[in-house]
């Protein structure tokens, strides 16, 4: 109660308050980004529509054995062209959720893989 009737007093009356009440909005670039994640990874599977499946390896060391240890993650991402390939080298970034487990999407392909057609 006493914040506010302070205030109301201070700002009715005009006076500076030690009180920092800056109602101005700040501009919001809507188009920022913001901190997303980016992985690279390799294009296991793109027999979906508009889906990729991307496996991204990480290496690291174990903290105790001190054993080098590779690990594998299995993602999907969506591919709006269809521009994927089995093999391709992608980079994919995070994304609000398009569907029950795509939450990336290809940012671009950075290798393709040479493909054979029989």
């Amino acid at each position: 109660m006493h914040v506010f009737v302070q205030f109301f007093v201070y700002v009715n009356l005009g006076l500076k308050s030690h009180y920092n009440f800056s109602y101005e909005r700040k501009s919001v670039d809507k188009h920022r980004s913001g901190n997303r994640k980016l992985r690279t990874g390799t294009v296991t599977s793109d027999r979906m529509d508009k889906t990729v499946a991307v496996e991204i390896v990480r290496v690291y060391q174990h903290p105790f054995y001190k054993k080098i240890v590779r690990r594998t993650t299995k993602i999907l991402a969506h591919d709006e062209q269809n521009i994927c390939r089995v093999g391709d080298l992608v980079q994919i970034v995070e994304v609000r959720p398009i569907s029950r487990r795509k939450r990336w999407s290809v940012r671009q392909v950075v290798s393709k893989t040479e493909s054979i057609d029989a």
